[in-house]
């Protein structure tokens, strides 16, 4: 009899594990999938509305998708006009290949457009097994001004960085090209330094240490 209430207890104390530890490790095996591409459509979305425009591209750097803004922003009538050529063909400056290639994000890049340039992310798109299979790219600025304490920020940490390694020269290449921007579009050195958000002096060393020539006018 006290042999049948142990093993009663047994077999109820192990439903009760089951139930516990089991049942919920079993439906999120099954719902994880499900919950992960709704997750990634999710925010998929939330940055195709919040970019100034949007790409995918696949292994072959062949587009897949691409935003009505930003085929309009090369010249394209609609979409579908760009699906399955090579990103070159639409967008000659793109670095969506390389992405592609090496399997690494270029998380802030500048990309020049017909109209005026803009400040990207690229990501690349991996498989289960963690192949390469995509990339996809967002258009995150179109206006310097909503650049310009992004770049103050940046421009602060860039001093602090002492040691030349790979992660400070990408960051350095990364500050020319901000800096080489503002001062082609800017008339003098201090527009150039506003735009940038940081002061007329800072600006006159970066150029220095960049070896970026300087700029001789009035008012600079």
């Amino acid at each position: 009899m006290g042999s049948d209430a142990e093993t009663k207890a047994t077999e109820t104390h192990r439903v009760n594990d089951d139930t516990i530890w089991g049942a919920p490790e079993v439906a999120s095996r099954g719902d994880f999938a499900a919950l992960r591409s709704s997750a990634m459509q999710s925010v998929f979305k939330a940055f195709e509305r919040a970019s100034e425009g949007s790409l995918i591209v696949d292994r072959d750097a062949r587009i897949v998708w691409i935003s009505e803004k930003h085929a309009r922003r090369f010249g394209l009538r609609e979409p579908r006009q760009a699906f399955g050529r090579h990103v070159e063909e639409i967008i000659p400056n793109s670095r969506m290949r390389e992405v592609v290639t090496s399997g690494q994000p270029i998380p802030l890049d500048i990309l020049d457009v017909p109209d005026k340039p803009l400040v990207v992310t690229r990501m690349p798109l991996k498989n289960e097994e963690g192949g390469v299979v995509g990339a996809v790219a967002f258009a995150l600025f179109d206006e310097w001004a909503s650049l310009a304490p992004l770049v103050s920020r940046f421009l602060a940490m860039q001093e602090e960085l002492a040691e030349p390694t790979e992660h400070a020269q990408a960051m350095s290449q990364y500050e020319r090209q901000l800096i080489e921007r503002a001062l082609a579009e800017s008339p003098t050195v201090v527009a150039a330094a506003r735009r940038l958000g940081i002061g007329r002096a800072t600006l006159y060393r970066k150029m220095a240490s960049l070896q970026l020539g300087s700029r001789q006018a009035s008012g600079t």
